[in-house]
């Protein structure tokens, strides 16, 4: 099963749909189930054991073994629903409920694993993704970034306008910005400066590059 599961695995690499990220490692574990009870079986049967009656009791003690492991059927239940309705893919950064935030690592049949940005590894069960809120942050299209620029309050209004118009040239030059959704204006009087709101998006395919082009962004605003 591991070579197999390897095999289709570096076919999922080469891929660009993120789906058979997440589908062959749940076949792989799948598959060692189902191997397992295939030997456990035919070890039975060559040992001469009554495995239709096993079998049977199984079926008999099988209300009861639901009931106790009805948590871990949920779980299981809940990786078929992450299976068929996609709310993300191996790599998307998600928020869980507001609460867990991190960037999906692995799918499996109880939990999905989530490393955070502190480089923790969180283990969320299935189950509860099922009835949970999934913010993710990896689907975007778009990247917003919206904060304050402080200047003094005896600048001049000429310059201001300047000084924003600037900001919207630079915006308008970067690469990856988008250019036909931003806002760049004197928002508010601050109590001890004059606030000028930058608001903007950038199209880009990950969260580092986002940081690196807000630097390169802000440091244009500097030189201005």
């Amino acid at each position: 099963v591991d070579v197999v599961a390897i095999y289709f695995q570096e076919l999922a690499k080469k891929s660009d749909n993120k789906f058979d990220d997440i589908l062959v490692p749940l076949l792989r574990k799948a598959g060692k189930t189902f191997v397992l009870a295939i030997g456990l079986i035919a070890i039975g049967n060559s040992l001469s054991l009554d495995m239709k009656s096993l079998l049977a009791g199984l079926g008999i003690g099988g209300i009861a073994f639901a009931l106790a492991a009805k948590d871990t059927i949920s779980n299981l239940f809940g990786s078929l629903t992450v299976l068929l309705d996609r709310p993300f893919r191996i790599g998307d950064w998600v928020q869980i409920d507001g609460g867990v935030e991190g960037s999906i690592e692995e799918v499996g049949l109880r939990s999905t694993r989530v490393r955070t940005s502190y480089d923790s590894l969180v283990s969320v069960p299935n189950g509860t993704l099922t009835n949970s809120y999934i913010d993710n942050y990896g689907q975007r299209t778009y990247r917003r970034f919206s904060t304050h620029i402080g200047i003094e309050y005896g600048t001049p209004p000429h310059l201001i306008e300047a000084f924003c118009e600037g900001i919207r040239q630079i915006i308008l030059s970067h690469q990856w910005t988008r250019k036909d959704m931003f806002h760049v204006y004197l928002n508010q009087l601050g109590a001890s400066s004059l606030d000028i709101l930058l608001y903007c998006f950038w199209k880009v395919p990950n969260r580092s590059t986002e940081l690196s082009e807000r630097h390169r962004l802000l440091i244009d605003i500097l030189r201005l």
